[in-house]
Parts: C-alpha cells; sequence; structure tokens
C-alpha cells in the first residue's frame, strides 16, 4: 500500500476512536514515507485529541521544519497549508500546557500565514486573551 492510502485508513481509524490502529497505520506510512508532511500532520491530531500534547507539539514542529522541495511541490496535498495549519495547532497545545507565551507566537504566525481563515475572529479573540493574562 502506499503512503497515502496508508495515511487515509489512519484517518479512518482515528475517526472511529480506533486510535491505536490508526497511530500503528500512520507509523507503516512513516516507515514507506518518512517525510511525508501529512501524515505527520495527522499523527499530531490524534495525539492532540488523546490529550499527548507534548507529543504532538514535536509532530507539529517536525512538520514545520520540514524542507523537502519534493512534497512542497506535491500536487495531492499542499506542504504550505498544513505547514501553516500547524501553527493554529501548537497554539492550542502549548494553551493546554500552560506555555502561554509560544501559544501567542504560535497563533500569531497561524494568522500571518492564514490571513483569510474562518476562526480569524475568533483566534484573534483568543490572541487578545493570551496577551491579557500574561
Amino acid at each position: 500500500r502506499s503512503s497515502y492510502l496508508l495515511a487515509f485508513l489512519g484517518k479512518a481509524y482515528h475517526q472511529v476512536g480506533n486510535n491505536e490502529t490508526a497511530l500503528q497505520t500512520y507509523e507503516t506510512a512513516l516507515k514507506r514515507s518518512p517525510r511525508h508532511f501529512w501524515v505527520h500532520y495527522l499523527i499530531g491530531q490524534l495525539y492532540r485529541d488523546q490529550q499527548r500534547y507534548n507529543d504532538a507539539i514535536e509532530k507539529f514542529n517536525q512538520l514545520i521544519l520540514m524542507k523537502d522541495n519534493w512534497y512542497r511541490s506535491n500536487k495531492i496535498f499542499n506542504y504550505t497549508q498544513y505547514q501553516n495549519l500547524a501553527y493554529g495547532e501548537l497554539g492550542y497545545c502549548y494553551t493546554k500546557i500552560g506555555q502561554r507565551q509560544e501559544a501567542l507566537k504560535a497563533y500569531q504566525q497561524y494568522l500571518t500565514l492564514n490571513p483569510l481563515v474562518q476562526d480569524k475572529k475568533s483566534v484573534e479573540d483568543y490572541i487578545q486573551r493570551l496577551k491579557s493574562g500574561l
């Protein structure tokens, strides 16, 4: 199976709550394509949903730091889109572990890279609450 098919299969397992099998499927996909950014993003989401925030932060940061041109030019998935979305995920995870300053930086970067996102107003409001709590 291709890493893309494995990623979709892992996502399906995650959506029905079979998180252990989802993670195993994602890990198999990464063994085939270690720099598959979408799989890193999906693992980060799985960890976030399991409240494994430090693990999620590590995955999202791995995604952000990827510089592989093949994946950046991929026609199926947009690397930059997932890289940008990872900043929003980081903001959430940092907030959950009490790292407000890091959360603030991540949310600000998320809005800088995604100025037209649907949740812009709520993220801006949340940034203001974070600033007032620092």
